[in-house]
């Protein structure tokens, strides 16, 4: 594998579907330390998993005056708010141009700012 093509993930069922999604990519799971991981990896890369920690690392305030207690709700509440798309977009700002993958816990890919999946 080409360490300069990581895929970074936060949990095991992130790790899971990044390994199926990415199978020519190194996945590395970092957990919520996606800052550390993102310096780490040279190249391309990709950040893939569960929306939660991944949206709360790119808006922490991302629930502040929604409702909703969990980033989770959020989405099953509406798939298609923009506040995901906002957040998205935050999350690739902030890791300096990674793409960023969203994915549910079926492995169905809720956003991809690469717009491939």
């Amino acid at each position: 594998s080409d360490a300069s093509r990581v895929v970074l993930t936060t949990g095991r069922i992130g790790m899971r579907y990044s390994q199926m999604l990415f199978p020519e990519h190194t996945v590395v799971m970092v957990g919520s330390r996606i800052d550390e991981g993102i310096n780490a990896s040279k190249g391309e890369t990709i950040i893939c998993g569960l929306p939660g920690l991944i949206l709360k690392w790119a808006v922490p305030g991302i629930l502040i005056a929604t409702g909703f207690n969990t980033v989770q709700e959020l989405i099953e509440t509406d798939r298609n708010s923009q506040l995901i798309d906002n957040a998205v977009d935050d999350a690739v700002e902030k890791s300096e141009g990674a793409r960023i993958v969203l994915v549910d816990r079926s492995g169905a890919v809720i956003r991809d700012s690469g717009g491939v999946l």
